[in-house]
């Protein structure tokens, strides 16, 4: 859970030109060219020295020096595939628990093997090849709390497959009852002290599942799900999974039977798209809001998405900001003006990149920067050989990317950096905030949920 920071740190930056001014490139930490990579992990080296991890659209791996940009080591996959094309791939699981051994990286290569690197060097420990293709991201589950994790990951035929993260070994392998494709990576949850695992697939069903396979419930929403399913926090009011479809939908189910709590919107939708959710305390602490990005279905000549936020509990909007483009990527949710109350932050992929904050109470823009001109601009440090374009009608750049910022300590000084996805098809650009860590709040907390 994103945390909301102190209230009381002094900041002298109020205004919308001094957030546009805070952020400029001017005022970057670094820049680094890297091909397209929409989310990123974070492995801890020594004391205050860390490594951002990220999986690019080519299904290559990276390790960047978080203090300096500097790309420590690069490992291509032979038989990796090209990703360009496709919204959905693979991102990397970061796993730094001394129970397995050695900080390890994993990763699906968008065919049909799972590939574990080690974190230091990028040298490949193991390789474990799938029946089915892997788009999703691996996740972790463990059987009981004080047990090491193990890795869960599924292919595209519905197969569920259970690794040891030491040796890549086979733990158990269930073909679970969904119609279609994982194209989304399932959710592991803990009730009643024993692991629940919910997937949906690209026909339309959901379903929460025991680590054997056994059907807890299952329903079909008639529509492809698009996300990866989540589940709301607050453990005294009815747990509640988010999902959204394509048919650009949200949908609220109970956790204990699968039943429709609610929907949104009720009648026809306006959105042809919805993005990965995010459910953060907005408002107070008792209250959960979720908060996505859209595609509308009809352009107008300067809307084109937006943000929504909605009461978790009942569904109703709380506030939508119009975008100019469509917002395919998630969020992240932290107090960047020092207010004391939580901010959105996010940014836009594709033809035309924005990064820009929105205050969590009412959707009111705080700063919004249009296409960061990545290329233009020559302080960016080229640490990498791009690949170049493919076609003009296939750009390394997805044209649905869905960029999430990243906001971590980088440097161990007691301030959060945020991490933006610059545009111009590459690049990543790392900015202080001024927003301190918040005492008592574990920095592996502050890591984006990837999708």
């Amino acid at each position: 859970e994103l945390p909301v920071s102190s209230p009381l740190a002094k900041i002298t930056v109020k205004t919308y030109d001094d957030f546009v001014n805070l952020f400029s490139r001017d005022n970057s930490l670094w820049a680094a060219r890297t091909n397209y990579i929409d989310k990123l992990g974070v492995v801890r080296g020594d004391v205050n020295k860390f490594s951002l991890i990220g999986v690019d659209v080519w299904s290559s791996l990276y390790s960047i020096d978080a203090a300096t940009g500097v790309v420590q080591w690069k490992f291509d996959d032979p038989e990796g595939a090209s990703l360009h094309r496709n919204s959905n791939y693979s991102r990397a699981l970061v796993i730094d628990d001394p129970r397995v051994g050695d900080a390890r990286i994993i990763y699906a290569n968008g065919r049909n093997h799972v590939l574990c690197l080690r974190a230091r060097d990028g040298s490949l420990l193991w390789k474990y090849e799938t029946s089915g293709q892997v788009y999703t991201t691996p996740v972790l589950m463990a059987a009981k709390p004080a047990e090491a994790p193990n890795v869960l990951v599924a292919d595209d035929s519905s197969v569920m497959y259970t690794l040891n993260p030491a040796t890549g070994e086979l733990i158990s392998k269930q073909t679970l009852p969904l119609l279609g494709a994982l194209i989304n990576a399932p959710t592991v949850t803990v009730e009643n002290g024993a692991p629940q695992i919910l997937a949906g697939s690209d026909a339309g069903s959901l379903g929460d599942f025991l680590p054997d396979g056994t059907i807890q419930w299952k329903v079909n929403l008639n529509s492809p799900i698009t996300i990866q399913p989540v589940l709301t926090r607050n453990h005294s009011r009815p747990r509640l999974v988010i999902a959204a479809t394509l048919e650009g939908r949200v949908y609220a189910l109970s956790m204990k039977d699968g039943s429709l709590v609610w929907q949104y919107p009720k009648g026809d939708s306006p959105f042809k798209q919805i993005s990965q959710p995010v459910i953060a305390h907005l408002t107070s602490a008792d209250d959960e809001q979720i908060i996505f990005g859209t595609e509308l279905k009809k352009y107008s000549h300067v809307t084109a998405g937006s943000v929504v936020s909605l009461d978790a509990q009942t569904g109703n909007l709380i506030w939508e900001h119009p975008m100019a483009v469509p917002v395919y990527g998630s969020f992240v949710v932290t107090d960047i003006n020092l207010d004391g109350f939580p901010d959105v932050i996010g940014e836009t992929g594709g033809v035309v990149n924005t990064a820009y904050a929105l205050d969590g109470r009412n959707g009111a823009p705080l700063f919004e920067i249009v296409d960061k001109k990545f290329l233009e601009n020559p302080s960016g440090v080229s640490s990498i050989v791009i690949q170049p374009l493919v076609t003009k009608e296939y750009p390394t750049v997805p044209s649905k990317a869905s960029p999430t910022p990243l906001l971590y300590d980088l440097n161990g000084d007691g301030k959060l950096e945020i991490v933006f996805l610059d545009h111009d098809y590459t690049g990543l650009a790392v900015y202080q905030t001024l927003t301190p860590v918040p005492s008592g709040v574990s920095e592996k907390s502050l890591i984006v949920a990837k999708k």
